[in-house]
């Protein structure tokens, strides 16, 4: 059984907090804590013991490179990060970083909302379903460069199976 999760959001968009507040207050070993305007504000009041799952808006994070040392830092630490659809070269940067996942504003209704914390609850990355399938040919794109293309096809498609066909 997995322990329970203390929510933080890191976002200002009102009609967004308020849906991802109604979706996260049906499920179960989830409680919501506090919503802060800036990561790092959050990383203060985090208690290094508790296991925190932070849902936060991309234009309030710091750099990938910051943002990969305060996951270092905090390694109890989920991130999903939350941004607008065509931003799929600054969300691989962040996944990189260490985020878990991450969700298009556009598609954060209840459900979805919900499947995404659940995954990274039990583990599990979550890859918005609409842009999923870019990420993984921008992946590929950057593979590709390297001297070994069967490692670039077996990263691949162990990247596609473990982290995004089950959510698309």
């Amino acid at each position: 059984m997995h322990p329970s999760l203390s929510v933080m959001l890191v976002l200002a968009d009102d009609p967004l907090r308020q849906r991802l507040l109604q979706a996260i207050s049906g499920i179960e070993r989830v409680t919501m804590q506090r919503i802060f305007l800036d990561f790092e504000e959050m990383t203060q009041a985090v208690d290094r013991e508790d296991a925190i799952l932070c849902l936060a808006d991309i234009h309030r994070l710091p750099s990938p490179a910051q943002t990969a040392q305060w996951l270092a830092a905090f390694p109890q630490l989920k991130l999903l990060i939350l941004h607008p659809l065509a931003a799929e070269a600054r969300v691989l940067a962040y996944l990189q970083a260490g985020a878990m996942g991450h969700l298009a504003f556009e598609q954060a209704e209840e459900q979805r909302v919900r499947d995404a914390v659940r995954s990274l609850i039990n583990g599990e990355a979550y890859l918005s379903p609409t842009i999923a399938g870019r990420i993984v040919d921008v992946i590929a794109q950057r593979l590709s460069k390297s001297k070994d293309g069967k490692e670039v096809h077996d990263l691949e498609n162990d990247y596609t199976l473990r982290k995004g066909s089950r959510h698309g």
